[in-house]
């Protein structure tokens, strides 16, 4: 099935709900910067996918785990698919994102940078990435932005 341990991992053990927290960040990212088009790159079961088509907004949703996705279809229209970012390209045309979302994402890649170029790629000129890192002070330092 899968030959790197943290994707067996979180293959079975997918954990995307809908919680304050996602509802917080949607909410603060659209109010701020009202995109229309928007790319979760690791949706899991597409909590935050969900929330955004819930403000209206056109969003897709990639992530490795079939689980996820088939759990993520449920609750989102079937705007999910499977895409493995660290072995294929993002399945989208150049610049056709007004905002790229990467959460909690890249710590589990072996090639990040490959994502990131390819985020870079579907990103429009002038467009918004957001990235969150289980690492302290980035994550804070985003919450305290989006606060401001």
């Amino acid at each position: 099935m899968h030959s790197n341990p943290l994707k067996r991992f979180f293959h079975s053990r997918v954990s995307g709900q809908r919680s304050e927290r996602i509802e917080l960040l949607v909410r603060e990212l659209t109010d701020r910067f009202q995109p229309l088009k928007v790319l979760d790159i690791g949706c899991g079961e597409g909590g935050l996918v969900a929330t955004f088509q819930e403000l209206g907004v056109d969003v897709k949703g990639i992530d490795f785990s079939e689980t996820a996705i088939s759990r993520a279809a449920l609750i989102t229209q079937g705007c999910c698919q499977v895409v493995d970012v660290d072995c294929e390209p993002l399945p989208f045309d150049s610049k056709s994102f007004d905002m790229v979302i990467v959460s909690y994402v890249l710590q589990h890649l072996q090639r990040p940078g490959r994502v990131i170029s390819e985020m870079w790629r579907v990103l429009r000129p002038a467009g918004i990435a957001v990235v969150l890192v289980p690492l302290q002070p980035f994550e804070s330092t985003l919450w305290q932005i989006l606060k401001v």
